[in-house]
């Protein structure tokens, strides 16, 4: 659970810079692509644990990315269609040496895909005798820290750079080279993520925490500690429902940051799809009060007064039936705008300068 938590907030972090950039695509693709640099690195050593992997698995992820540019900069193949034949076919490579090369060791496609969080506790830190606790949980650790400090230190220039390009040209500093620090810490991080919680939790890692955080932010020092925020509770979250409902624990996190993505997306303060509805079912109902208001002032002092402040008089010269009629007039009840007298409405003082003014701008 400690190791899925680091894991977690070592991904928010340039995670939330690949969605910010509309290159979410992107992260999926490393990922993937990753597999193949760490299986040749086994068939060059021979080692699962080889001091070639992390080398070989960022030169993939970074030559991905280089592809996939070079690809779009031809403007004969956009981005996403780039992206979409690179790393299938370094994924596919992959598979087939997974097949053929490692058949002799620990490594499947399906501990490739999902990972087993399970086992990570067991492969310990032995130094001078004494237990310093998973390997995982370092090496993310110190991934995790590398990444925080590169954005706490570069946090303005990588922003102008990947942000806005055209300020960062006339301030001398250079786009390309933002792009490819930000590449390489999203190589690094899934690299060094995956052997512990498989490509399908990295990708969840590191897409679904920034898009919740940009549901309910737009200001990116937010969106970058909500990332980290909902990543370490859909760890925590999602390895208790594992234990509870038996089920794997790495698409038990995935799936409660699903959760977590469908609540920010549905009650969202400012762009919730229920509470845009609700918005603006206040807005229609808003609307009607005040061309109510208005009916009822053009006809104030008139000899027509008595008949047109009538529910069934609104009913038929309004054009809404009866409930709507009632829900309408409880609004601007409750609004102080309107007041019953018996069977007839009258506009109270603040209803009837409310309706003035918007009678003027009529």
């Amino acid at each position: 659970m400690a190791v899925t938590a680091v894991v977690a907030v070592a991904c928010a972090l340039p995670g939330t810079f690949l969605v910010l950039k509309k290159m979410s695509l992107m992260s999926d693709a490393i990922s993937h692509s990753i597999l193949l640099g760490i299986v040749m690195a086994f068939g060059i050593t021979h080692q699962v644990q080889s001091w070639l992997t992390v080398p070989l698995a960022v030169g993939l992820g970074l030559v991905t990315v280089w592809g996939s540019e070079w690809l779009v900069r031809s403007r004969l193949i956009k981005e996403d269609a780039a992206i979409g034949l690179i790393f299938p076919l370094f994924f596919s490579l992959a598979m087939i040496g997974i097949h053929y090369i490692g058949q002799n060791a620990h490594i499947d496609q399906d501990a490739v895909l999902l990972g087993e969080l399970a086992l990570a506790p067991l492969r310990r830190l032995v130094v001078a005798g004494m237990d310093w606790g998973p390997v995982s949980l370092w090496t993310v650790g110190l991934t995790g820290l590398l990444s925080l400090g590169l954005v706490i230190r570069f946090y303005h220039p990588l922003s102008v750079t990947l942000f806005d390009p055209e300020l960062a040209d006339s301030l001398g500093l250079s786009p390309r080279l933002g792009r490819n620090v930000l590449m390489a810490m999203v190589s690094m991080t899934t690299v060094v993520c995956f052997d512990a919680v498989g490509s399908v939790l990295v990708v969840a890692l590191m897409v679904t925490p920034p898009c919740i955080a940009l549901l309910l932010t737009r200001q990116l020092k937010w969106v970058l500690w909500i990332s980290c925020v909902m990543g370490i509770l859909a760890s925590l979250l999602g390895y208790g429902l594992a234990v509870w409902v038996d089920a794997t624990i790495a698409g038990s996190m995935a799936g409660v940051l699903g959760i977590f993505f469908l609540l920010a997306f549905a009650f969202s303060p400012s762009q919730g799809i229920v509470t845009q509805t609700l918005a603006f079912k206040r807005q229609a109902i808003g609307f009607a009060c005040k061309a109510l208001a208005v009916q009822l002032y053009s006809h104030e002092g008139t000899l027509s007064e008595s008949d047109e402040n009538t529910l069934s008089h609104m009913v038929a010269h309004m054009g809404w039936d009866k409930a709507h009629s009632l829900h309408v007039i409880r609004a601007g009840v409750d609004r102080g705008y309107f007041e019953w007298q018996g069977p007839h409405l009258h506009l109270t003082p603040l209803g009837r300068e409310w309706a003035r003014l918007a009678f003027c701008e009529t």
